[in-house]
């Protein structure tokens, strides 16, 4: 998956898409060149919180958010997070935890998991 600027959010294309069965999985900075990201919030969504995701076509979906996890960089839960079949989900992930400042990178992810809220 390749990392979007820091403005900007990605979306992992080769997962599932909005309203499809898998994991719809969007990545975005914390910060970044001492700009705030837009995921800089991630790491503070409460359970239940209502997430809305803007589509190209114009239309929002609306997810709530069931569960936050934090997992070093190399430990992703893969099966969790890049599927294309089971129950929808929105999974979001930015960097979290200690910030190594020689390598100027943070040692964890932050994944947050979405469901459809209707």
């Amino acid at each position: 998956m390749e990392i979007p600027d820091e403005t900007e959010v990605g979306w992992y294309r080769l997962g599932a898409g909005p309203g499809e069965p898998g994991a719809t999985v969007l990545a975005g900075h914390v910060s970044w060149n001492r700009t705030d990201g837009p995921f800089r919030e991630l790491d503070r969504l409460e359970l239940g919180a209502t997430v809305d995701l803007a589509l190209a076509d114009g239309s929002t979906r609306s997810y709530r958010v069931v569960e936050r996890a934090q997992y070093p960089k190399l430990q992703l839960p893969a099966e969790r997070i890049w599927t294309s079949t089971g129950p929808e989900t929105l999974v979001s992930i930015t960097c979290g935890g200690a910030f190594n400042p020689e390598i100027r990178r943070y040692f964890d992810n932050i994944v947050v998991y979405a469901v459809p809220a209707t």
